[in-house]
């Protein structure tokens, strides 16, 4: 579809339009419905008086919004789901909990994972903790990986390769160490969380199914366990204590130790 002056409409605006298009037909085909019954003469009151009751009686308008508002939440989605992917950091992290998360195009959230409305809001909770500056550095090295990986792989580029690579994979460390890094007050950071991330939830899939979710510490958990699980992997071999120590010192080992005890400690908690 276009717009007056010839140019296309976004996939946004097409929407509205689509919708607009929709009511309008739908009223004007009752108008002519009425002008046949009337001879094809209808004055000024009756039009006024058809216009109230279409606002008020027809069944047509319930699914035209109801659809419309389905296409809104999709679109919006895809805009954060193409956000992560062409910001590499965040497409990074969000790939370390990937396991987590529900399967594309389910209705609700199965037992023991979490909704695919939390993408957007934990991107705007990793921007806060760690800050502009950290996050910039962090894409530019990331930008760097992908560029060299695609460099490489002529034509032939799957982001899988980039989860896989070494630098990558010492990035997503490094930015997984800072982030347990902001947890020094466990209590108080991990409520500060839950309440970012629970406030800035992306809109519900359409159809609503997964409306009444939300993030709580359970999720946390859920969300934590996931995320760091490639790293506690890491940690809990020789070579990857040494090499963590080494890139960040052993105060950061210990810390790191100390946070994943705190985790599990609290998830044990939860459980009983």
């Amino acid at each position: 579809m276009v717009s007056r002056d010839g140019k296309s409409l976004g996939p946004g605006p097409k929407r509205f339009a689509d919708t607009t298009h929709s009511v309008l037909q739908l009223f004007t085909e009752i108008l002519v419905d009425e002008a046949e019954q009337s001879g094809g003469k209808l004055d000024v009151q009756e039009i006024r008086e058809l216009f109230d009751s279409y606002q008020s009686t027809i069944s047509g308008l319930d699914v035209i919004y109801q659809k419309a508002w389905d296409q809104a939440i999709a679109l919006w989605l895809q805009s954060q789901w193409d956000r992560a992917r062409t910001q590499v950091v965040e497409r990074l992290l969000v790939n370390s909990f990937d396991r987590a998360l529900a399967p594309r195009g389910a209705e609700a959230p199965p037992p023991g994972k979490l909704s695919r409305r939390i993408v957007p809001a934990f991107i705007t909770a990793l921007q806060t903790m760690l800050g502009e500056d950290e996050i910039n550095a962090a894409q530019e090295c990331a930008r760097l990986i992908v560029n060299r990986l695609k460099d490489t792989a002529r034509g032939d580029f799957d982001w899988q390769v980039v989860y896989d690579d070494d630098e990558a994979v010492d990035l997503v460390t490094d930015l997984l160490i800072a982030i347990a890094g902001r947890f020094d007050d466990m209590p108080k950071r991990i409520n500060w969380f839950i309440n970012v991330v629970d406030s800035n939830l992306g809109p519900p899939t359409p159809g609503g199914a997964d409306a009444t979710w939300y993030f709580d510490e359970a999720e946390f958990h859920i969300l934590f366990a996931a995320m760091f699980e490639d790293l506690r992997a890491i940690l809990d071999t020789d070579n990857g204590e040494a090499s963590i120590s080494a890139r960040h010192g052993p105060r950061a080992v210990r810390n790191l130790r100390d946070f994943i005890r705190h985790l599990d400690g609290r998830r044990r908690e939860l459980s009983t």
